[in-house]
């Protein structure tokens, strides 16, 4: 057999080891592929399977059942629906209202009308409404009933016209009290709160009002 020459037998580990160390060098600190390490300030967010409770209660019910099953409805709109325009931005009337009859041991009723979108601004107040009223005509007062100060001071409707660009939210809440509500004047916010006290629970419906236009130089 022919003797393999020296330098071919040499040669094959040398370049194995000049393979290497470019590998090595290839994979340094210097190479600008290193991963940076993760920011301690940041985190994950898991993405929601479901819907949030936050989204499904972004309203209050579109329509609230009080004692003995007292409800309250309107002929000028559906609940959650825009009210018509003659109880908004383009007139000063009230809508028409019709309830059902209260348990027997309520004694009277009381209405607060507020726009939840402007703090809580009370739009019209009236108590002391005989429990079998039933219902008020678009624009009257309910029948026994005593119309209190609104949040502008009058004692009357105000129209609810937002002038933000965005339809309000209008809560109309009937409350069934069973208990003698104190007379005499008040400030919207003593008189929501002693209704409040005095009653047995209560029946809601929401309405919109659609956005005012506003004037622009």
């Amino acid at each position: 057999m022919p003797a393999r020459p020296f330098a071919a037998v040499r040669r094959a580990p040398a370049l194995l080891l000049v393979s290497l160390a470019l590998a090595l060098v290839g994979c340094g600190p210097d190479d600008g592929r290193n991963l940076a390490d993760p920011d301690p300030d940041l985190t994950a967010v898991p993405v929601p399977t479901t819907t949030p409770t936050e989204i499904i209660d972004l309203d209050p019910p579109l329509q609230g059942i009080g004692p003995g099953g007292l409800t309250l409805t309107s002929a000028d709109f559906s609940p959650g629906a825009t009210m018509p325009e003659r109880s908004a931005c383009g007139g000063d009337t009230s809508p028409r209202l019709e309830w059902t009859d209260p348990p027997n041991r309520i004694t009277e009723l009381a209405l607060v009308v507020q726009d939840i979108d402007a703090e809580g601004v009370a739009q019209w107040i009236v108590t002391g409404i005989p429990a079998e009223a039933g219902r008020v005509r678009a624009g009257d007062v309910p029948a026994g009933g005593q119309v209190r100060a609104n949040s502008a001071g009058d004692e009357t409707w105000a129209s609810p016209c937002p002038l933000d660009g965005f339809a309000h939210r209008i809560v109309f809440t009937l409350y069934a009290l069973d208990q003698e509500l104190p007379q005499g004047a008040g400030d919207p916010t003593s008189v929501v709160t002693a209704v409040q006290a005095a009653s047995a629970g209560s029946a809601s419906l929401l309405g919109r009002a659609a956005p005012g236009v506003t004037e622009t130089d």
